[in-house]
């Protein structure tokens, strides 16, 4: 028979994410489950470092509001270096971070975060969207008139040949 703790951390592994705490009093971080993403116990200022520099502002911005009590949760996407060396090429990983603040006596002490590594989707993502544009791009510079109908006959889509042989523009 599981425990809340074991069925806690079977979720997470089923997930993949990984979960942090930010300790406010004490200004340092804690892997809680997952892959380390640096040295366990560090100060968050540590952290602002592997965050890329175009994002920074809204990932303090967020630690900010969880911490000063304006927000009681917040989402934030932004590239984490798994390359962090000063030596090397980054290595930039897209994720996406869910955090909520932990109360105490109406004052927020710690923050709860979980981070999911969207990168490989996103890579996907992008690889369809390439793919999509140069399929896109052959469909409508054929010089013959091309058409994309359903099963059920209905038109899906017409390149420019085909839309001037049936006379209609879109």
């Amino acid at each position: 028979m599981f425990d809340e703790q074991e069925a806690m951390t079977m979720a997470l592994d089923i997930s993949g994410n990984h979960v942090m705490c930010f300790d406010i009093r004490e200004n340092r971080v804690y892997d809680i489950h997952g892959k380390s993403l640096f040295s366990n116990n560090v100060g968050i200022e540590v952290c602002y470092v592997y965050v890329h520099p175009d994002d920074c502002d809204k990932f303090r911005n967020l630690i900010k509001r969880l911490s000063d009590g304006t927000d009681m949760e917040a989402e934030c996407h932004y590239r984490w270096n798994f390359n962090y060396t000063g030596k090397g090429e980054p290595d930039w990983h897209d994720f996406n971070l869910v955090a909520i603040a932990e109360y105490e006596d109406g004052k927020p002490v710690n923050i709860i975060a979980t981070i999911t590594d969207e990168t490989e989707p996103k890579r996907k993502e992008r690889e369809i969207e390439r793919l999509s544009e140069r399929y896109k791009t052959i469909f409508e510079n054929s010089i013959i008139g091309l058409s994309f109908y359903t099963p059920d006959g209905w038109l899906l889509d017409a390149n420019r040949i085909m839309r001037r042989i049936c006379n209609f523009d879109s």
